[in-house]
């Protein structure tokens, strides 16, 4: 991932993340790879240092159990994301809105197989993204 061609946003667009098939899963096995560590580890990177891609990754462990290659792709779509955020950093100005501000949103039934519903939220301090 050192020369990656970098991408806009952390998730790739209108594409949902679903339950993988038989062949994805075998697929997905074959490259020996433990998901569950390295989705612990972005997860680690957006509570620490990172929060603007913490509902990518979020997205991502919905099925620890049985990744798929659909998985990886999405995984791999976070990172590449990563590589062209490198330079950006929180920045607080005086000129700011002052004080903390919360907001948060519901998507009401995104997953078109479980239609359960997903919530965020965020919040800013002095204008800029603290969680």
């Amino acid at each position: 991932m050192k020369n990656c061609k970098s991408v806009a946003t952390p998730l790739v667009p209108n594409e949902h993340i679903r339950d993988a098939t038989v062949e994805e899963e075998e697929a997905f096995k074959r490259i020996n790879v433990n998901f569950r560590s390295a989705v612990g580890s972005i997860n680690y990177l957006s509570t620490a240092t990172h929060p603007n891609f913490s509902h990518a990754v979020s997205s991502l462990p919905q099925d620890l159990e049985r990744p798929g290659m659909l998985h990886w792709k999405a995984f791999l779509h976070v990172l590449k994301y990563l590589c062209g955020t490198q330079e950006v950093r929180l920045f607080y100005s005086r000129k700011g809105p002052p004080g903390l501000i919360a907001f948060s949103n519901t998507d009401w039934g995104n997953c078109h197989v479980t239609w359960q519903s997903t919530s965020g939220f965020l919040a800013q301090l002095h204008g800029c993204l603290v969680l």
